[in-house]
């Protein structure tokens, strides 16, 4: 029942998030590699939380892909990068669901992983139907 209500708040938020983001943004370049960015960052802080070094470097060590992501697609914009955007939030949903496989970070709530995860999914498929559309993410677009 935990999972059911987690996944629904999980949605409910992601939709809401997503039509924020649509309507009221005059330019978005900066606004989804900035979320994207401080998805590891919640990591970070959970493994502050319980005063764990070990969980702490092994979260920067795996931020380091999303990281670079995001260099990319500020350096290039363009679509293949934009693509790129997506997949970094598809991975983080990845990293998400198997992060206990690598590691326990302790810090980190139960629900956490279904909550963000869910919402990395929409994102990265809210950017790929953007793209796919020709509706580039990095400038006001309000077709």
């Amino acid at each position: 029942m935990k999972f059911i209500v987690i996944t629904l708040l999980s949605i409910i938020f992601s939709l809401f998030l997503l039509r924020f983001l649509k309507t009221s943004m005059a330019n978005r370049a900066w606004i989804f590699p900035a979320l994207l960015g401080m998805l590891p960052l919640f990591y970070f802080i959970f493994a502050l939380w319980t005063n764990d070094k070990t969980a702490l470097k092994n979260e920067i060590f795996a931020s380091i892909i999303i990281y670079a992501i995001i260099v990319l697609y500020l350096r290039y914009r363009t679509t293949w990068s934009e693509y790129l955007l997506a997949g970094g939030f598809i991975f983080h949903a990845f990293y998400d669901s198997t992060h206990n496989l690598y590691f326990v970070n302790a810090g980190t709530p139960d629900w956490w992983p279904v909550f963000c995860g869910i919402i990395d999914l929409f994102i990265g498929g809210f950017i790929i139907y953007q793209v796919r559309n020709n509706r580039s993410i990095a400038r006001y677009d309000s077709r």
